[in-house]
């Protein structure tokens, strides 16, 4: 059993995982001690593993210094072979992204990849056909980007785009007079827009070689519906992709 704990910038996610199949998932807002050990009480757990972008809580940060192995340092093993050129990547570039990369690598050895994360932040990487990773651009998630317009500005309110979502379903595109609605309508219409022309960007850049584009994160199932069919919607990627390295390397 793999035990795999991903601290994000808003969540902690725990999973276990037993000959590579996920049977166990859950995310916390705020993750206390004894909730955590309810999770490692089995002793069926052989291995522990974890990535961080984001403090974690003083009982975590102990158990990965204690008993887990960071991810970054499993990739980097001279026999991890998934991303060629991960060695010579700067160290700021967060293990949630090389994990969503290896998963792609490990999982699609051919073509180039495109993987769209869509969670906090707006993360497209790209991988090329010969398994080196591409780099790619991060932009403000949905919520940043409703909370940025009350932030920066002096009369508009804060919209939360997930009641927003949830109320106005097929009509998310469209104008409004009123001001809550306009923002809804004009975060959900600009993360759209960038999403397509990010993919347009990436199939056009590559069409001469097989290419497939990953979707993941919180806000991916918002989205989807709105994009080019041949998409691969991955739940959980980046826990998927750090037990994949980890059995493999097991």
């Amino acid at each position: 059993m793999i035990l795999v704990i991903d601290q994000g910038n808003t969540r902690c996610k725990l999973a276990l995982f037993d000959e590579g199949k996920m049977i166990k998932v859950a995310a916390f807002e705020d993750l206390d001690e004894q909730t955590f050990s309810k999770w490692t009480a089995s002793n069926d757990i052989k291995q522990s593993i974890y990535s961080s972008v984001a403090q974690m809580p003083d009982f975590l940060l102990d158990y990965c210094r204690t008993k887990a192995v960071s991810f970054r340092t499993m990739a980097l093993r001279q026999d991890a072979i998934a991303i060629h050129n991960l060695q010579n990547l700067p160290l700021h570039i967060g293990e949630d992204l090389l994990a969503l990369a290896v998963y792609a690598q490990l999982t699609h050895k051919e073509g180039y990849k495109l993987i769209i994360s869509m969670g906090t932040c707006i993360t497209y990487e790209t991988i090329l056909s010969d398994g080196t990773y591409g780099g790619g651009s991060i932009a403000p998630g949905m919520s940043m980007r409703a909370k940025a317009l009350k932030r920066y500005t002096n009369q508009l309110p804060e919209v939360d785009m997930l009641a927003y979502i949830r109320q106005y379903g097929d009509s998310v595109f469209d104008h409004s007079n009123a001001t809550e609605r306009a923002i809804g309508s004009g975060v959900y219409i600009g993360i759209t827009g960038e999403v397509k022309e990010q993919i347009n960007i990436f199939l056009q850049k590559y069409k001469s070689a097989p290419c497939h584009i990953f979707l993941t994160g919180g806000d991916a199932a918002f989205f989807f519906p709105h994009l080019v069919s041949s998409i691969n919607v991955v739940e959980n990627m980046v826990l998927k992709g750090m037990a994949a390295l980890a059995l493999r390397l097991t």
